[in-house]
């Protein structure tokens, strides 16, 4: 036999389950799980392979220098700015990375950006010397 009082436990755990599932609801619509499976980069290893990049297509190291967090590239006539930023976006494509890239033929320049996540990295500036 349900007594009173057991009626009242019943209606007080419903109440909670109900309570709970609205806060479950409400907490997965303000911090959704990100369903990314692929894991940040960390600014050393993203400086790592642009540097290596960079030996890969014979840049030497008096060609580029880093001033905060912008590299300044100065490339060779017969080396392409884009076909470096694809090298480097392929080497990160298993990264959770983001590359920005703009080229203008006109004034021969190309910049690349780098995030991870929705964290900014860093920028390359490509410009092409003769003199290289």
């Amino acid at each position: 036999m349900i007594t009173v009082r057991s009626k009242s436990i019943v209606k007080i755990l419903f109440a909670a389950a109900v309570l709970l599932l609205f806060a479950y609801v409400i907490i997965e619509k303000l911090y959704p799980e990100s369903k990314e499976d692929k894991p940040l980069i960390i600014i050393a290893e993203a400086d790592s392979v642009f540097i290596n990049v960079m030996r890969e297509f014979g840049i030497k190291n008096t060609w580029y220098s880093k001033k905060g967090d912008k590299y300044i590239v100065k490339l060779p006539p017969d080396v392409s700015a884009e076909m470096i930023i694809l090298d480097i976006s392929e080497k990160m494509k298993e990264k959770n990375v983001t590359i920005v890239s703009k080229e203008t033929v006109k004034n021969q320049r190309a910049v690349m950006e780098l995030y991870s996540g929705d964290e900014y990295f860093y920028s390359a500036e490509f410009s092409y010397d003769k003199n290289n």
